[in-house]
């Protein structure tokens, strides 16, 4: 009902900058009102993108992530839903002006927050999960592009550049999909995607050799690690100890990471 209420009230930009000034004295007031200011802030972005107001929209989006990202802390169930939407708006009007690396963590942050609802509720969310990887994907793909424009020699398959040193060791791979971190453990050591840096500092750890790895291999939030033949069986005995399902193919071990907050 306080959905059609605010479609209603913010249907023009009139109206929602006099919503976001109500909400915004409630807010004052109580901190309780706060749920309504990120609403009417939402809103009010959308009637200022329509008017082409860019800028002041991001400005606006800036302000209801703010509110949001705070508030659900304490309230996730509350606050959440309209972080991820204020997050995949935001993604969504800095693509709007070109600016895909400044788009890409918002889009980023809005699938995972996406996800985290679906996991916990999947029928309300699952659209929502499906947008906002669309969301992410466009903008991954141009920023890759704009990269691979710059680099002067490489394969580049994504925006996240390999370290130095791992560039001079990856058959000429310098930049790849996800967000790299270096690690080292048991005599060995590589760039590897943020998300998997656990788990394969713990498969070395257990003396398994692995050949590749990917945090989200099609965007559906499945995630593989290629290991040696040999270490098959103690590599999925190493995975299964960290609380991971997984399935297995050939050499290759598939898995979901846990869904966690920020």
């Amino acid at each position: 009902m306080l959905n059609k209420l605010f479609s209603w009230a913010t249907r023009d930009l009139a109206g929602a900058e006099d919503m976001v000034r109500i909400y915004r004295r409630r807010a004052k007031r109580s901190a309780a009102r706060e749920l309504g200011l990120t609403m009417a802030l939402n809103q009010l972005a959308l009637r200022q993108a329509e008017a082409g107001m860019r800028e002041e929209a991001l400005d606006t989006l800036e302000e209801a992530v703010a509110i949001c990202r705070r508030r659900a802390v304490g309230e996730p169930s509350r606050f959440e839903p309209y972080l991820a939407m204020a997050l995949h708006n935001q993604g969504s009007f800095l693509m709007d002006g070109g600016q895909f690396e400044e788009a890409l963590p918002a889009a980023e942050e809005a699938v995972a927050v996406y996800r985290r609802l679906a996991a916990r509720r999947p029928r309300p969310y699952e659209q929502e999960v499906e947008l906002s990887v669309e969301n992410r994907d466009i903008a991954l793909s141009q920023l890759t592009r704009q990269v691979a424009d710059q680099a002067e020699s490489g394969h580049v398959i994504g925006p996240y550049p390999l370290c130095d040193e791992c560039k001079k060791v990856n058959g000429g791979l310098v930049a790849v999909r996800h967000r790299q971190v270096h690690i080292s453990a048991n005599g060995r050591q590589s760039c590897v995607d943020e998300g998997l840096a656990d788990v394969v500092t713990a498969l070395w750890q257990a003396d398994c050799d692995t050949t590749s790895a990917c945090q989200d291999e099609y965007g559906n939030g499945r995630a593989y690690v290629y290991v040696v033949c040999d270490d098959v069986v103690a590599a999925q005995r190493c995975l299964t100890g960290l609380g991971l399902t997984v399935e297995k193919e050939a050499c290759a071990l598939y898995f979901h990471l846990p869904v966690t907050g920020r």
